[in-house]
């Protein structure tokens, strides 16, 4: 994305960033506070330069429907993504079957699928995942133990308590 406004110096932002940035940067350049209950931050701030990673959550084909989808997550940091699917979704005809990592710096076109479940790095991320999962009201406990095990059950006991 681009920028500009009268007087402001070119910059290239590092920081891992989201659209939830869009709407507090745009409100922040026009010298305005962003709204408290927003989740994203100005690019330009502190809070979003410190980011050790950013979460995406995705339906496959765009039906939000918990019940009866696949739930698709994803985690960037500034060396690895990796792309988490609860399963592959029937009406998924492009992405490939099972979960993905990949080593952004040595890697950075993607092409060596680096996921295993003991790899350290996905092994922290799954940690987050089920974390995430675990907030969301419409994604039962019993899905998240499925996917995730005793990690599973240790992240609905931390979030929903019990």
């Amino acid at each position: 994305m681009i920028f500009r406004r009268k007087g402001m110096q070119g910059q290239r932002i590092e920081s891992l960033v989201s659209l939830l940035d869009l709407s507090p940067t745009v409100v922040d350049l026009l010298g305005l506070s962003p709204a408290p209950d927003w989740e994203g931050e100005p690019i330009i701030s502190s809070d979003a330069a410190e980011r050790d990673f950013i979460l995406l959550e995705t339906f496959c084909r765009g039906n939000c429907t918990f019940e009866h989808r696949p739930v698709y997550l994803g985690i960037r940091s500034k060396t690895h993504k990796y792309i988490w699917k609860e399963y592959r979704d029937p009406s998924d005809k492009i992405s490939p079957d099972g979960h993905q990592l990949y080593d952004l710096v040595s890697d950075p076109e993607e092409q060596n699928n680096l996921y295993r479940p003991d790899h350290p790095v996905a092994a922290g991320f799954d940690e987050i995942i089920a974390e995430r999962l675990a907030e969301i009201p419409e994604v039962s406990p019993e899905r998240i133990f499925a996917a995730f095990g005793q990690k599973g059950q240790d992240a609905v006991r931390r979030i929903r308590g019990g």
